[in-house]
């Protein structure tokens, strides 16, 4: 379990000072849009390691008119609890976001990552399967981040090692040991990136929920060769294989400036396990079904492998859903061990959660609890 039992807001988009508490695990946010909803879902999902549920530039944090901006909470987990605590001052936004565990400097986001575990959609995500591969990718790395914090190591590394071979090709460089070296950096990282997606595909289609939940039944599949080739071959002789495609490929990216091969050129494919329609081609409201479905699996999965629920982080959840499959979801988020915060523009749809929630309405970065503003300097 999981419980954010008090967080405070300095100077952070729309708020100037908030400090808010609950003994609630399950917190619905309603509010008009722009009134700062999101914003607060946001505050949240940055005390774990990342760019939050945003991804945005550190210079959209900082509240106009300050210097700095920060973020504090209290969290529960069993019968202990912590503090954790991050932000920036203007003058260190190009340098990443500073953290505390109980009041002392955290250099190691793997220790954080141990201590806070968060997961989210927005509205922005109702889309994510008709869009582009880069958005999917980012969201299925942060999932298996939640449970292998080594996971965006080796991708800030590919990364690296793809944008040097890339401006080696635009620079018309001729150093061919050095060309060598990142090619060989690109597919130890890229093999060790594509078998952890692999392994999360493998664990996620063999954990289902039960027929009685209402839940559909998901598959989701990972398009990648360098997947494919793990599925025959061991590591290694992958990581060779992949480096012998990418020296034969030095012509064409050359012409290109860019690199045909590496973790960077996967996509993920869901699709509904019983009736086989993809995700890509399913309504609006369909793709939101099958998107909760795969957020809540996940979550059951991380509760069975950490031992602890990660936190929920729901933006606009019961947007584009029918009747009966909002009774569904609101359900399972009832017995949901860790906490969970809703948000939406009317408090009637989540009625269903009353004597199991706490309602707060955020008007404009002040936050109240019925007709009872709690504080907001």
């Amino acid at each position: 379990m999981q419980k954010v039992l008090q967080l405070t807001i300095s100077d952070f988009r729309n708020y100037t000072s908030l400090k808010w508490a609950s003994s609630e695990h399950i917190i619905i946010l309603t509010g008009a849009n722009g009134s700062g909803k999101t914003n607060f879902l946001e505050a949240i999902s940055l005390l774990a390691p990342g760019k939050g549920l945003r991804q945005a530039a550190p210079e959209m944090l900082l509240r106009k008119g300050a210097s700095r901006w920060g973020v504090y909470a209290k969290i529960q987990v069993d019968s202990d609890s912590f503090t954790v605590s991050t932000g920036n001052h203007i003058a260190n936004l190009g340098r990443g976001r500073l953290f505390q565990l109980n009041g002392e400097p955290v250099k190691n986001r793997q220790l954080l990552a141990q201590h806070v575990t968060a997961v989210w959609i927005t509205p922005k995500m109702d889309q994510l399967f008709s869009e582009g591969a880069s958005g999917r990718r980012q969201f299925f790395d942060r999932l298996i981040l939640s449970y292998n914090p080594f996971h965006g190591q080796e991708i800030i590394a590919h990364n690296h090692s793809v944008k040097q071979r890339n401006t080696f090709f635009l620079q018309n460089r001729k150093d061919e040991d050095w060309l060598t070296a990142l090619e060989y950096s690109i597919a130890r990282h890229a093999v060790a990136i594509a078998a952890s997606r692999r392994q999360f595909c493998h664990m996620l289609n063999r954990s289902q929920f039960s027929t009685e939940s209402g839940f559909p039944e998901i598959h989701l599949d990972l398009l990648c060769p360098i997947a494919e080739k793990l599925d025959y071959f061991p590591a290694v002789e992958v990581e060779n294989w992949l480096k012998e495609a990418l020296k034969n490929k030095r012509g064409e990216d050359l012409q290109m400036g860019s690199t045909s091969y590496g973790a960077h050129k996967a996509d993920f494919s869901l699709s509904d396990r019983i009736t086989g329609r993809l995700a890509s081609i399913s309504s609006t409201g369909q793709q939101k079904t099958l998107l909760l479905g795969l957020v809540m699996l996940h979550a059951q999965l991380i509760h069975k492998i950490e031992g602890k629920a990660p936190i929920l982080l729901l933006d606009e959840p019961l947007v584009h859903l029918d009747s009966q499959f909002r009774e569904k979801i609101l359900s399972v988020i009832g017995s949901y061990p860790s906490s969970v915060f809703l948000t939406g523009n009317d408090k009637e749809p989540f009625f269903p959660l009353k004597g199991h929630a706490s309602f707060f309405n955020i008007e404009d970065g002040f936050l109240r609890e019925s007709e009872r503003k709690l504080t907001n300097g």
